[in-house]
């Protein structure tokens, strides 16, 4: 599917410029190890690196769950292995930036059930997407 995408893409004459990832939440529910987290996801990015996306990739922190139906916790800890492996991606180069981080921007109203991103969520992250992109920094953390 990420090889089609990005083959549509570049068929179509559009040059990706940014990925920005936002995943993570799952991940902590099922217990997903720091390491098997960040060689996926580089798995990933030498899979974009092949097919000619030189683009810089984003990582967003994204960990938080709570709702126990999505087999989430009541409770986060922002020191997990998902958050440790995010950032441990985020600074090893290979094009790999710091992105938003959505565990500490978004409250509890902005998850429509403690887990995945309602309308508010989405507005707070859209504004810090577009601040990060552009430079300004101001807006990645919650108000």
């Amino acid at each position: 599917m990420l090889v089609d995408t990005v083959k549509q893409l570049q068929d179509s004459g559009y040059r990706i410029t940014s990925v920005l990832w936002v995943q993570g939440e799952k991940d902590l529910v099922i217990g997903t190890a720091a390491e098997t987290y960040q060689e996926y996801f580089m798995s990933m990015v030498d899979t974009l690196r092949q097919h000619g996306v030189e683009a810089p990739i984003y990582m967003s922190i994204a960990s938080k769950c709570l709702e126990p139906s999505n087999g989430g916790f009541k409770e986060h800890i922002p020191d997990n292995a998902i958050v440790r492996a995010q950032l441990a991606l985020s600074k090893s180069g290979h094009g790999i930036r710091e992105g938003v981080n959505t565990d500490v921007l978004l409250d509890g109203d902005d998850r429509y059930d403690d887990c995945h991103i309602g309308g508010t969520g989405g507005e707070k992250m859209s504004l810090a997407w577009l601040n990060l992109l552009r430079g300004d920094h101001r807006v990645e953390t919650s108000r």
